[in-house]
């Protein structure tokens, strides 16, 4: 049957072959299991009609039904009512409708749906309502909404899931499992209403690799970003309290977590942090306690078991927590660095200073027993500040920035392993900021005179030494000063192409889809100067010259 026209009396039966179903507008509710399975079905017309709920596994099944409307009179969604409906791409919910419940499973396996945009009236999204929907790469929470919970489970296995959008609304939990197995889910922020994160509720999503937490989270419930491998820093508001059993187990990417800097103690459970193998900072609040967990709050024996790159520095034994929270008691600027979050420039500028003027000989107050300078800790820390990395960059030669640590890295590697957490902006920022640096530093005319001639007295050295070993140690440094100049020198060459680019993409301006125009003579200059063309490529150019590159 091509259509049937529906009108909701007592005992009305509608034909399972129909194609499209045309509801009378005085339609009040569309019964449970009205069109179960009716696998025709591509269509469904309300007519405008004051439609105020839709049945439990109303149109459970319906494999051919393309899209669906939501009326704005709808206040219920049943359980399961368009489950399994595998070629619904569209549901369209009306911003200024009734609508407050999403029922339990209510579009479980809409294989084919893309997008949902949920209105401010809902109240509850109950467990699984779009669970496995593996072709939805967008959601979309409107705000000054009435959502409270978002049910267990919801989004469960939405594998194309990409982006989540909270606004700032009522929502107070997210449920256990939320988002669990969302593979490709790169980014989430959690809106400051959020006070609790339940079990599982992130875990397993392997892409994720931004997690912006709003001040007013209490708790981390266990596992919740478990297995989340990619993830790889964290900065957690100073409201939360505890972090649950395996919270971040297995994110083997995980370089930094931040806790605030507020006096309080927060629990963390055992295995909050376990086989997170990267995990090389960690800035506990300063009153966190160190003893075994307890119900007044504290840090679990097996809290880090298996953070591989902190048992190297500090064993695996229960020492490892007061270790972590007197870490850099001796180094000033690396505790400074350490608390990027409420660190001042000028509080940096002093410390430096001071670091500067003491009594210590060379430059030891720049590595601590770990091989870490306040770069590492700074460039590795969850809280992107720019503004410290410039302070650093001025007051420090160019080869501090190739130190490693003990585990073989330098600051500018662990920088470059955690810049997809940061925003495009601050990646940029940094960018310029070091390049900016090395290009003052070293691919200046004199600045090369001036490193050239230092390698020549560092060979003449190697030579006239007799002593096996300090010759030795002549010579690794003079390997890595010279490792350092190629590195620099691939970096001069590939900024050279990159800001060539910029300029060749700047140098038009789009008309429509088909023309382009270039940009007038008289206003290339003001390209190079906003591009900073006009400052590198100069520098660049005479950096190869001078090198014999060109």
């Amino acid at each position: 049957m091509t259509s049937y026209h529906y009108f909701g009396n007592e005992g009305e039966t509608i034909p399972n072959d129909v194609k499209e179903l045309k509801v009378h507008p005085l339609v009040r509710h569309i019964p449970d299991e009205a069109c179960r399975k009716f696998e025709q079905l591509t269509r469904v017309n309300f007519n405008g009609s004051a439609l105020t709920s839709i049945g439990k596994l109303a149109f459970y099944g319906c494999t051919s039904l393309l899209e669906i409307e939501i009326l704005p009179t709808v206040t219920i969604i049943g359980e399961a009512a368009f489950a399994v409906c595998r070629s619904l791409t569209r549901v369209r919910f009306h911003g200024d409708g009734l609508l407050t419940i999403i029922g339990e499973e209510a579009f479980y396996e809409c294989s084919s749906l893309i997008e949902v945009s949920i209105p401010s009236s809902v109240e509850i999204i109950g467990k699984y309502a779009f669970g496995t929907c593996k072709s939805l790469t967008k959601v979309c929470f409107h705000g000054d909404g009435l959502l409270a919970t978002i049910g267990d489970a919801a989004f469960y296995e939405c594998s194309s899931l990409q982006e989540v959008n909270f606004a700032e609304a009522n929502l107070k939990t997210i449920g256990a499992k939320t988002f669990r197995n969302c593979v490709n889910l790169q980014k989430i922020n959690i809106p400051s209403t959020v006070g609790l994160l339940e079990l599982a509720a992130f875990s397993d999503c392997r892409s994720l690799l931004v997690v912006k937490v709003q001040n007013g989270l209490n708790y981390l419930a266990p596992l919740v970003f478990c297995g989340c491998k990619n993830l790889q820093a964290v900065a957690l508001p100073e409201s939360v309290e505890g972090i649950g059993p395996a919270a971040f187990a297995q994110c083997g990417s995980l370089l930094s977590v931040e806790l605030g800097d507020r006096p309080r103690t927060v629990a963390i459970a055992d295995m909050a942090f376990a086989e997170c193998k990267s995990l090389v900072n960690i800035c506990l609040p300063p009153s966190a306690s160190s003893t075994t967990t307890t119900s007044t709050g504290a840090i679990g024996y097996t809290s880090f078991d298996g953070c591989t790159m902190l048992e190297n520095q500090y064993g695996r034994d229960a020492n490892i927590f007061p270790a972590l929270q007197r870490r850099f008691e001796n180094f000033p600027m690396h505790k400074k660095c350490y608390h990027a979050s409420v660190t001042t420039t000028d509080e940096l500028a002093r410390e430096i200073e001071s670091s500067m003027h003491s009594k210590q000989e060379g430059s030891t107050h720049l590595v601590d027993p770990f091989g870490l300078t306040p770069f590492h800790v700074l460039l590795s820390a969850a809280t992107c500040r720019l503004d410290l990395l410039q302070v650093l960059l001025d007051a420090y030669p160019p080869h501090v920035l190739g130190w490693k640590d003990v585990h073989g890295n330098t600051a500018v590697e662990y920088l470059t392993q955690r810049s997809f957490h940061l925003d495009e902006d601050s990646r940029q920022m940094h960018r310029m900021a070091l390049q900016g640096w090395m290009v003052g530093c070293i691919s200046s005319w004199n600045g090369l005179k001036a490193w050239k001639s230092d390698m020549s007295d560092k060979v003449n050295a190697i030579v006239a030494e007799n002593d096996v070993e300090h010759r030795q140690f002549l010579l690794r440094e003079a390997t890595m000063i010279l490792s350092r100049y190629e590195q620099m020198e691939s970096t001069m060459l590939l900024e050279l192409s990159l800001w060539k680019s910029e300029m060749k993409f700047a140098a038009f301006a789009s008309v429509d889809d088909t023309e382009r125009t270039t940009v007038k003579v008289k206003d290339r200059e003001t390209h190079r100067i906003r591009s900073g063309a006009s400052v590198v490529v100069p520098n660049v150019i005479a950096f190869c010259f001078e090198a014999n590159l060109t």
